[in-house]
């Protein structure tokens, strides 16, 4: 094997240092009266109180206060909103926009205001979800979110939604225990994850003492596509990886990777948020390939899965974002000049 020269350890401490955790439990807080209404995308939408003012715990906020998709704002005048006499809720949260490609967002901000459900179940109330959806099955019966509605006890006749501007009562509404990028409530995070991952993990299953490489080589319509990955792939087998695609596999299946392989490896990617389901998980390695610092949520899973995701940035004589590159975004496709070399390297971090 080459010479270890071109995976260096990525300087993260400063990004795991401006995480904040937060003491206790998040705000659950009773309203006689409140105004939900459909989520729109980088438009008005949001939970409001009786009089129309955005109620603070249902904010979709990035970092500390960031807002990149909500204008928290009632899209109608009070006389406008519906009243059908519906009661009895708990607020759950908002399915994020297009699930099946926005998976990480699914996981930390579709299931951050569900940690009331693991300490008190339903109590014969309905949990009432934003989406941009017509039809509640429509996002229920995507497979990973099926199994994570299943973990928690909920079944889509206990689902309401609100189509147009709607004025509920009596809901209680629960806070965020985890706020993207920027804060996490362990108390609450731990027991929700680690109920969905009991659910999904089964206790007996045989450890397998090989590495494997999550491949994003046949994912339709990669954010971040990595040019030269299938070369890889085949460098990593003969070297003794186990290669798998994440989207081939059950939702199950893609939990106990992390939980039976020995180490997991691959290019930095939503599939990593998965190791938040299995508590004390393999030994992850993440190759950075993006410019700038996106691992604010990485740290976020690791902390309430118990895990510690190791990053490694690649030297350029190895990997570089290629000629496609469209400006003025994080999103570009990656070039892998070496394969054999970063197999190699792989190799000297996971067997050495």
């Amino acid at each position: 094997m080459s010479q270890f020269r071109s995976l260096d350890p990525f300087p993260a401490e400063h990004i795991r240092n401006s995480l904040v955790f937060r003491d206790g439990l998040p705000s659950y807080e009773f309203f006689p009266e409140a105004i939900i209404t459909p989520l729109v995308k980088r438009g008005a939408w949001g939970v409001f109180d009786a009089q129309g003012k955005p109620i603070e715990s249902t904010i979709d906020y990035w970092f500390k206060k960031h807002m990149p998709f909500q204008k928290a704002e009632l899209s109608c005048s009070l006389e406008e909103v519906e009243d059908n006499a519906q009661s009895g809720f708990i607020y759950g949260g908002k399915i994020y926009p297009d699930p099946e490609r926005s998976y990480g967002h699914v996981i930390l901000e579709s299931l951050c205001h569900l940690w009331p459900i693991v300490r008190h179940g339903l109590n014969g109330r309905r949990i009432v979800f934003q989406s941009e959806f017509s039809d509640t099955a429509q996002w229920y019966n995507i497979p990973y979110i099926f199994e994570i509605m299943n973990a928690l006890g909920i079944t889509e006749k206990d689902i309401y939604e609100c189509r147009k501007p709607e004025r509920l009562r009596d809901i209680w509404i629960p806070g965020p225990c985890v706020q993207l990028n920027y804060a996490v409530t362990l108390e609450a995070a731990k027991p929700l994850y680690r109920k969905i991952g009991e659910f999904l993990i089964e206790s007996d299953a045989s450890k397998i003492d090989r590495p494997v490489y999550l491949s994003r080589s046949k994912v339709a319509k990669p954010s971040n596509g990595i040019i030269g990955e299938s070369e890889l792939e085949a460098a990593l087998h003969t070297l003794g990886f186990d290669i798998v695609h994440p989207q081939e596999l059950s939702f199950r299946e893609q939990v106990s990777i992390f939980r039976r392989y020995k180490s997991v490896c691959g290019f930095i990617g939503s599939a990593f948020h998965t190791s938040v389901f299995a508590q004390n998980s393999s030994r992850m390695i993440a190759i950075n390939h993006l410019e700038g610092d996106f691992f604010h949520n990485y740290f976020l899973t690791d902390a309430i899965g118990e895990n510690k995701t190791e990053i490694y940035k690649v030297s350029a004589d190895i990997l570089r974002a290629s000629e496609k590159k469209v400006l003025d975004s994080i999103f570009s496709d990656y070039l892998i000049f070496d394969p054999k070399a970063l197999s190699e390297e792989l190799a000297n971090l996971v067997f050495l």
